[in-house]
């Protein structure tokens, strides 16, 4: 994002690894915050445990950022290809699951991730997960 730097508005550098899509900047008339929501590209593994950690660590550099939302891809935590959905391990998938909204209580963020969900039916559901304070 960038700002003005003696106008109304001033923004802080974009970190390298996440992209602000709404930075938390400093209307220099009202002193009144917005919202900073961070967003992690990654590349998605077909194991769980790799995600997960790539998660853990987008939470951690997002609270030193300031941010107060984090977003991660389609299927982050699951990976979404035909195999990986055919062998899902469901109770480790619910495990990390646990463990992110866990990181994101302790880091006072919300977190958005894609993953795999149970549908009741034969095929999961692709969907948006969000967990947070």
């Amino acid at each position: 994002m960038i700002g003005i730097k003696k106008g109304l508005w001033h923004c802080r550098p974009i970190p390298t690894l996440l992209a602000i899509a709404l930075s938390t900047c400093l209307n220099a008339a009202s002193s009144t915050p917005l919202l900073r929501v961070a967003s992690v590209q990654m590349e998605v593994s077909t194991e769980i445990e790799k995600n997960l950690e790539r998660i853990q660590k987008g939470i951690r550099e997002a609270k030193e950022h300031n941010a107060r939302v984090i977003l991660f891809p389609e299927t982050a935590l699951s990976g979404f290809d035909r195999e990986t959905v055919e062998n899902l391990d469901w109770s480790h998938l619910d495990r990390a699951m646990a463990a992110i909204a866990t990181a994101a209580d302790e880091h006072d963020l919300y977190v958005i991730y894609g993953s795999a969900t149970r549908s009741g039916e034969k095929k999961p559901y692709n969907s948006a997960v969000v967990v947070g304070l």
